[in-house]
């Protein structure tokens, strides 16, 4: 495994998740009894305690990795509204079982859990509250790039150009957000240049960046 490994959760993965509840209500006439929510809607941030905890969330987005020097293992996800990062203690046991995982296997998350779990817990941390509240991210639309830039986002890459509207992921802070611009481009390899008069049009946050991560694997 590489030193960071990155997931979204795939198209087939999503598809299972959706279609366990249909499955499950194939007996006969619906209840009256309303669904269970979903962990990541029925647990709040204080009450995750373990690594097991948190991947019990079934999160959307995550990233993990070790330290250079291999002593920690750090993840970061976005489960619902719940973004966390959590760091162990590792050993070379421990990190040769992780690095046997399959990322690809539908239960990696729960192996991954059960050898995190007997190791020493350093930190779990919310990053929930870096998160810009939407209301004033709306705040921004009409704004320029360069209202952004001077707020403190950071151009990363753009997700779709081509187009009447250019599309760009831009860093504050732990956290990604995507932001549409009114601006046409032909050229995704200019760092944003080419929205430097650009308006933003709509704006939100995707989840936790790689900088929530990264400084932790140095």
């Amino acid at each position: 495994m590489n030193n960071l490994t990155k997931k979204l959760v795939s198209a087939a993965f999503a598809l299972a998740i959706a279609v366990t509840p249909l499955a499950a209500c194939s007996s006969g006439a619906p209840s009256d009894t309303p669904a269970e929510p979903s962990a990541a809607e029925a647990t709040s941030a204080s009450d995750i305690n373990t690594f097991s905890d948190l991947l019990a969330l079934d999160p959307e987005m995550y990233m993990n990795g070790f330290s250079e020097d291999g002593s920690q293992f750090v993840f970061v996800c976005k489960a619902g509204d719940i973004s966390m990062r959590a760091i162990a203690e590792t050993t070379p046991e421990a990190k040769e079982q992780i690095d046997a995982l399959d990322i690809s296997d539908m239960d990696y998350l729960t192996q991954l859990g059960a050898i995190l779990d007997t190791l020493p817990l350093v930190s779990m941390e919310d990053l929930s509250a870096g998160i810009i509240p939407q209301d004033e991210l709306d705040a921004y639309v009409g704004k320029t790039y360069q209202d952004l830039l001077d707020a403190g986002f950071t151009f990363d890459h753009y997700f779709f150009y081509g187009g009447e509207q250019t599309g760009a992921d831009l860093i504050h802070g732990d956290f990604d957000y995507t932001v549409t611009f009114d601006a046409t481009i032909s050229d995704d390899t200019d760092g944003g240049a080419a929205l430097a008069n650009a308006t933003v049009v709509e704006i939100s946050c995707a989840g936790p960046a790689d900088s929530a991560i990264d400084p932790y694997l140095s």
